[in-house]
């Protein structure tokens, strides 16, 4: 059982023991926690998170079972289980399908599944996903943050707060270039996935062997994504706070030579 106070969680619950301002308790029954309470597999494979299951083109049917079920398939059943059978490869035909779409921000989707018999026992099927769109929020980051900084008038790095780095990148050129190609601009709500997977049965006399493998790579950036609308603000609260909490920690201390904020090589 989880324990908060005010919405916040006290990992060790026994030690909120003493409360002079408690105003109320409340008392949540049941399943609360943040894993799920409806178990989702795919070809009895359990997938923890069953959002991720989002497009399968190879879909046969799909089962599902109300009611507690950890007795048959573990934590994670308390309220039932959906479990999506796909396609066995089959001997009788040949099978092929697809689909394509299209949208904004550069979305694409497509699936292509295929059922190949080879003789009248053996059969082989497949399945390819992509899917692809641009970056939902755009990445105001610099490319090349050291020479943008050096190329700065006096005026504009003074307002940065520049305490002497400006003048440093302007004489020695070679570091802010080094340092630049470590850089890059990281992409913002992005979608870049590759799925394939495949299957190859055998069916004998009252017996059958299916044997399947997957692959996917998904090189996006999906989830929440924030752009700061007034970084200088940001910026002016950051230093504040660091110059405060280093003053109280470490005294008021006088920078001497090159910027200690810059490597040196």
């Amino acid at each position: 059982m989880a324990t908060f106070v005010d919405d916040v969680p006290r990992v060790y619950g026994a030690l909120v023991d003493n409360l002079a301002n408690v105003e109320r308790v409340e008392v949540l029954k049941g399943a609360q926690g943040a894993d799920p309470s409806v178990a989702t597999f795919v070809d009895d494979v359990p997938r923890v998170y069953g959002a991720l299951v989002d497009n399968l083109a190879n879909v046969e049917r799909v089962e599902v079972l109300k009611g507690a079920q950890g007795g048959l398939y573990g934590r994670n059943a308390t309220g039932g289980v959906l479990n999506i059978i796909t396609r066995q490869p089959s001997a009788d035909r040949v099978i092929a399908e697809g689909r394509v779409s299209y949208g904004q921000k550069k979305t694409f989707n497509a699936n292509v599944f295929v059922n190949i018999p080879l003789n009248e026992n053996v059969a082989i099927n497949f399945v390819g996903l992509r899917e692809s769109h641009d970056d939902y929020v755009k990445n105001l980051a610099t490319a090349n943050p050291y020479q943008s900084y050096a190329s700065l008038s006096a005026t504009q790095a003074a307002a940065l707060g520049d305490t002497g780095q400006r003048a440093y990148l302007l004489a020695n050129p070679n570091l802010a270039k080094a340092l630049d190609n470590g850089s890059k601009v990281s992409r913002l709500n992005s979608l870049d996935r590759w799925y394939v997977a495949g299957k190859i049965g055998l069916q004998g006399d009252g017996f059958t062997v299916t044997l399947s493998g997957d692959y996917n790579q998904d090189g996006g950036s999906n989830g929440n994504g924030w752009q700061n609308q007034n970084p200088a603000k940001t910026y002016a609260v950051y230093r504040s706070l660091m110059s405060t909490t280093g003053n109280l920690l470490f005294g008021s201390i006088a920078p001497t030579g090159p910027p200690s904020c810059l490597p040196l090589t």
